[in-house]
């Protein structure tokens, strides 16, 4: 008996489709990487954008509070003057000045510190203080307040000009210091 070999051969057919399919996908990866990416830097730009507004408003505030601080101390110095105590008030071209301590204390919404008085001649002075507010904050923000008094010879009164400028810390060496100003004048 004779057997013979038989040997079935299949033909491979070539699916031409499938380079196709694997570009596709990785296109539309592509695509939606772009997308998720767009996302990503628009969201951080936001987050940046909020906490520059934040850190604004707190340098504004800050400027606020020193301004009304230092309003608030003047006009209380000037009741006390108009009364019977002398040595009180924000220095003009003589030695009075607020109390920074006593039960009077100069004090405002936050820690007072540097209280000076600086360029003092016979007929005007300024005086300089520094406000921290933000309390127990991680990052208290401050107001760096300047009260000049000069003399107007006109009305025989003082012309007084406070400013006041906000930083959003009080770390003024920081590269991303925010500062606001305000400014009262009578």
């Amino acid at each position: 008996m004779i057997f013979l070999e038989t040997t079935n051969y299949k033909l491979q057919t070539i699916n031409r489709s499938a380079g196709f399919t694997m570009l596709f996908a990785v296109l539309i990866a592509g695509v939606l990487m772009a997308i998720g990416i767009s996302i990503f830097n628009i969201s951080i730009k936001e987050v940046r954008l909020s906490s520059t507004a934040r850190d604004s408003n707190l340098a504004f505030y800050a400027s606020d509070a020193g301004r009304e601080c230092a309003i608030y101390w003047d006009l209380a110095a000037q009741t006390k003057l108009n009364g019977t105590d002398t040595n009180y008030g924000f220095a003009t071209s003589t030695d009075n000045s607020v109390p920074i301590n006593g039960p009077d204390q100069f004090a405002c919404a936050g820690k007072i510190s540097d209280f000076q008085i600086v360029d003092r001649t016979s007929d005007k002075a300024t005086t300089k203080f520094t406000l921290q507010l933000g309390g127990d904050l991680d990052l208290p923000y401050c107001a760096d307040v300047s009260v000049a008094k000069a003399k107007n010879y006109d009305t025989e009164a003082f012309d007084v000009v406070i400013s006041s400028q906000g930083h959003n810390t009080c770390n003024l060496t920081d590269p991303i210091v925010i500062e606001r100003g305000t400014e009262a004048r009578y």
